[in-house]
């Protein structure tokens, strides 16, 4: 499938009579949003920002700075 198109042409079951009933028939078809990646959420109240701080083996943590 590359389009919308064949998408919709594609038989999602049969009528009594063996007609075929596609999905264009039974659904509305289209392109949505682009999903959204890498993004945090805090206890389901919405968008927060994380990071990944790196320290060097042996360092003392309360030292480390920029």
């Amino acid at each position: 499938m590359k389009s919308i198109k064949d998408l919709a042409q594609t038989v999602v079951s049969t009528d009594e009579h063996g007609t075929p009933i596609f999905l264009k028939d039974v659904a509305t078809l289209g392109v949505g949003p682009e999903l959204r990646r890498g993004v945090s959420d805090l206890d389901g109240q919405g968008d927060v920002v994380g990071g990944t701080v790196v320290m060097r083996f042996g360092e003392n943590a309360l030292n480390v700075d920029q």
